[in-house]
Order: C-alpha cells, then structure tokens, then sequence
C-alpha cells in the first residue's frame, strides 16, 4: 500500500511538472524573436513530452531522445554555420536557392511534431502509450500546449518565404558545403524507417 501511495505522489508530481514545462515554453516562445531563446523554450516544451514518456515506457523515452537530438542538431549546425541570431536573418539564408532554404525550414515543421515529418513519430508514439495507461487529461493539455508552441514554429519557416532580389527558385551551382542538406533530407524522409520500429515497442 505504501509503495502504491509513493507511486501514486510520484506520477502525480512527474505530471504537474509536465503540465508547467509545456505551458511555460509555450507562451514565453510565442513573442521571441531570438533564434536562440525561441530553441531554449523549444527543448523545454519537448522536455516535458520526454518526461511524460517515462511514466509509460522509456523504449519511447529513447526513441523520442534520439530523433529529437537528431533534428535539433540539423538545425543548430545550420543556425551556428551562418551565425543566425535572429529571425528577420532567416531571409536571407541560402539566398541562392530557394529549395534548399525550404527544405531546412521543414525541420521546424517537424520539430513541431506535424505529419508526415520525422518529429510527429515521437509525439505519436507517446500519446498512444499515455492514452493506453489511462493519462488521457495529461495527453490532452501536452496536445494544447503543443499547438501554442507550433504557433512559433510556424512563425520562424513563414518569415523566412520572402524572396530576396538575390535568390532564385531555380538551382544555380555555386561551391558550397552539402552536407547539412543531406543531413536534413535525411531527418526528413525518416519517418517511413520509425514506422518499423513500432514492432519492437
């Protein structure tokens, strides 16, 4: 009875903290306009999904670590390369060629967690294992809080759309280094990969 009691306390407490990592990080990122605050409350919010999946299965605690450190380090290697610090820098990334500052900018989408990018595996995986151990008032504010925390994501790939006199939609070869674009297709088209890791959970 008492190990059933500390238990009880322990998902109680791992819960609230959840609960005020998600909605902190939601609407202290909401008005950012530094890159790297705007990624602090981003790891914030994605903090507290990683602790809710220990209450159901570290499998996804470990899933969701990986393709986390995976997709934010796409972006970190990029925003470090080019010295962005701000959002209106965005514009001017990759000024020549349009296409590759799309498909950078859709790492965000992903980290955001929308389908059918690599990031929405994680969070899917963990509202199924928190909705089946009954943690269905938990998995429905992570839910909320999450989509305040997508406003900003949205927010940083649209206000990189805007042409400049210099970019082009067409591909001009010009000397450059491809490996964080390989990185990022990578990221992208995993996702298809973690759906076969469903059968190992």
């Amino acid at each position: 009875m008492l190990l059933s009691y500390n238990t009880t306390h322990n998902t109680m407490y791992i819960s609230i903290i959840v609960i005020i990592s998600s909605l902190i990080s939601g609407l202290q990122g909401m008005n950012q306009t530094s890159l790297r605050k705007i990624m602090a409350y981003s790891s914030i919010n994605h903090s507290s999904w990683m602790i809710s999946t220990i209450l159901t299965s570290m499998n996804i605690w470990l899933y969701y670590f990986i393709i986390y450190s995976i997709i934010n380090l796409n972006i970190l290697i990029v925003l470090n390369k080019y010295q962005l610090f701000n959002l209106n820098q965005l514009s001017k990334l990759f000024p020549f060629n349009k296409n590759i500052k799309i498909l950078f900018m859709l790492n965000f989408l992903s980290l955001g967690g929308l389908p059918p990018f690599l990031g929405f595996y994680p969070k899917w995986m963990s509202i199924n294992f928190l909705m089946y151990n009954n943690f269905y008032i938990l998995s429905l504010l992570l839910i909320i809080f999450t989509l305040i925390s997508l406003y900003f994501y949205l927010r940083i790939t649209f206000s990189s759309f805007s042409l400049n006199s210099n970019e082009s939609l067409i591909y001009i070869v010009k000397k450059t280094n491809y490996t964080h674009f390989y990185l990022n297709l990578l990221s992208l088209i995993s996702l298809t990969v973690c759906l076969f890791l469903i059968n190992f959970l």
